[in-house]
């Protein structure tokens, strides 16, 4: 069976010198190429002396060549159909398929240092095939060795015959049994359609998701978020000046934080009528900037000496009677419907509203 390719057989001898039953034979497998410029590497073959038919045995094959050279560059590997396979054949040899698993070995080992000598050794497995059965004496022919040169010169070397003493498996039973087959191998093969298949719907998957994520990304970053509309500085002046009025800080008698926010909504009023932080800025700072709007500010006067009023309650610790906080607060309220712009919703103190003309707003010079 072929499958004993596979497994090897103990030799019990090997022999390197040349087969007697080679001599004066030609042999049509192999012709030694040796171009005139190059020098034929030394080359040493060792064949087991004895076998077992349908059992792989080893032929050991070194050859020793020039540092520039290189033994069997595409592998060891004899076509079909050649004259080396056909020579074989006829001498009941066989080359088990490289491919399958029991192929030669080749172990390149370079020249060291300054030796200019590389060694190079094979491995090669043939099998005996008898057509009959019983002791039989196989000769393995000649097997074509090619080293390639540094040239790129091509050169052929042809390994000596050998004789094989080959044993029939059973021959030393008394009385043999058929055996039966062994137990079936399980063969793998690579399925091309179904790797390229899971190749495509992996990276399919993979694209799919790095896409989700890019999109997810990029609908996060540029969502657009709801704007708020703002109130109106005048509205919310008037309407947070409305709700001090109706508070119950008057009537607990805290009159200074009172006086706190009614100052505090008018400078922030101010600040964003005009376009400046009222709530930051000193009493200075407010004047000179409200000084610069045009057209002029015609309660600018006014203004002035509300900050000034409420300044002195604040930084000169003087305590405000209800009296001052109720004006303070009358004040704020003209203040802001004397700058609103015209031509917009004005909001008076009783929470009334009136349509004006179209807006004009004054600008900073």
């Amino acid at each position: 069976e072929a499958a004993g390719a596979a497994s090897s057989a103990p030799a019990p001898a090997a022999s390197s010198a040349p087969g007697p039953a080679a001599t004066g034979e030609v042999w049509s497998g192999c012709s030694e190429l040796i171009p005139n410029n190059a020098t034929r590497p030394k080359m040493q073959v060792t064949v087991p002396a004895d076998g077992i038919a349908g059992y792989a045995l080893e032929v050991t094959i070194v050859v020793e060549h020039g540092a520039g050279e290189t033994v069997m560059p595409g592998g060891f590997r004899l076509d079909r159909g050649s004259d080396a396979i056909r020579a074989l054949e006829e001498r009941h040899w066989m080359l088990p398929e490289a491919d399958g698993g029991a192929g030669a070995v080749i172990d390149r080992v370079p020249a060291k240092g300054d030796s200019a000598i590389a060694v190079t050794t094979l491995k090669v497995p043939f099998v005996p095939l008898p057509d009959e059965p019983g002791r039989r004496t196989l000769t393995l022919p000649p097997l074509p060795i090619s080293v390639a040169r540094a040239s790129g010169e091509m050169m052929t070397l042809c390994t000596p015959a050998r004789q094989v003493v080959v044993e029939d498996p059973i021959a030393n039973e008394v009385d043999p049994k058929v055996r039966a087959n062994p137990d079936a191998r399980v063969q793998r093969e690579r399925w091309e359609e179904a790797r390229l298949g899971a190749m495509i719907t992996a990276a399919v998957l993979l694209l799919g998701a790095l896409l989700g994520w890019v999109f997810t990304r990029l609908n996060q970053r540029f969502k657009p978020e709801a704007v708020k509309a703002k109130m109106l500085p005048w509205i919310a002046a008037i309407k947070e000046l409305n709700a001090l009025r109706t508070s119950n800080l008057l009537a607990e008698q805290r009159y200074d934080e009172f006086i706190d926010a009614v100052n505090d909504v008018t400078r922030r009023y101010l600040g964003e009528r005009y376009g400046f932080d009222g709530i930051e800025s000193t009493s200075t700072e407010v004047r000179q900037l409200l000084g610069r709007v045009y057209p002029a500010i015609e309660v600018y006067d006014e203004i002035s000496d509300f900050l000034a009023d409420t300044d002195l309650i604040k930084f000169a610790k003087v305590t405000p009677d209800q009296q001052q906080c109720e004006d303070a607060l009358t004040r704020a309220f003209g203040i802001v419907r004397n700058t609103t712009p015209p031509g917009v919703v004005r909001i008076d103190s009783d929470g009334s509203t009136v349509a004006s003309a179209p807006p004009s707003q004054g600008v900073h010079q």
